[in-house]
């Protein structure tokens, strides 16, 4: 119950002892936040946060800069690092969003994220929450550096079935859990409104659709004008919601499934 905001620095280390103590108890989901800002509410380009429940989740942000000047394939290691020592069921990573950590900042951001996301279909966003509730049995979806368990791929066959089906662009990292799908040589930005679409990263999503979870919530809020297809629902439900909120559905499940 904690918010207050703690600075930290190598010479200012925060201590977590009361958290590690915690660890396997989960009972009370808590949460780390941690940005270079001083305000929650700027977007920050090194960023970190969890979900610490029974569907743990992290969502880290680096700037592209980082790397600048690194050994070739320095960011792709580091992922298959984290995945391995963190044993991960599914992770992503590639270019994308950078946003503000920690509850309404966060919320509010990815609210009017939707007509940059449907443009730059290529950059990655995350709702960490949302996503650790809602991909407990699945994916969500992929980006240039996907990450998926065995246990997950026994669904569709195994990491060898996923790359015949997805092509020789389509290369292939081991973890520790599973296979890290690496989808062309570099992450892509994509912009719809000039027909520049990733197609290595739809020929990946279409090998692993079947893997992708239903998430029944709006991230988005859609445009004005914008409504649902006449029959349109969620596996979840939600034919008797609100116009609006069925068009934010719409719009937030069209992007998700852009690659399948």
């Amino acid at each position: 119950g904690d918010r207050r905001r703690m600075p930290a620095s190598p010479s200012n280390p925060v201590d977590l002892g009361r958290l590690r103590d915690r660890v396997d108890d989960f009972r009370t989901p808590w949460a780390i936040e941690m940005s270079a800002e001083t305000a929650t509410s700027v977007a920050s380009h090194w960023s970190l946060q969890t979900v610490a429940s029974q569907n743990g989740y992290l969502l880290v942000h680096w700037p592209v800069s980082a790397f600048v000047g690194a050994p070739e394939h320095s960011f792709r290691n580091l992922f298959q690092k984290w995945c391995s020592a963190l044993n991960v069921q599914h992770a992503y990573a590639g270019l994308g969003f950078v946003l503000p950590v920690g509850g309404n900042d966060m919320s509010s951001a990815i609210d009017n994220c939707g007509p940059y996301a449907t443009r730059f279909v290529g950059l990655d966003l995350d709702y960490p929450i949302t996503v650790a509730a809602r991909c407990r049995h699945g994916i969500r979806t992929v980006n240039w550096l996907t990450a998926i368990d065995a246990e997950r791929l026994a669904r569709v066959g195994d990491a060898s079935t996923v790359l015949r089906l997805a092509g020789r662009e389509v290369q292939a990292m081991e973890y520790s859990a599973g296979t890290i799908f690496v989808a062309g040589p570099a992450p892509q930005v994509g912009d719809t409104t000039t027909r520049n679409f990733p197609d290595v990263y739809r020929q990946l999503g279409r090998a692993v659709a079947a893997l992708r979870s239903d998430i029944p919530e709006s991230w988005f809020i859609p445009p004005q004008g914008l409504t649902a297809p006449p029959g349109f629902t969620s596996k979840s439900g939600a034919a008797d919601a609100e116009p609006g909120e069925l068009a934010g559905l719409y719009y937030t499940k069209t992007w998700l499934a852009r690659f399948d």
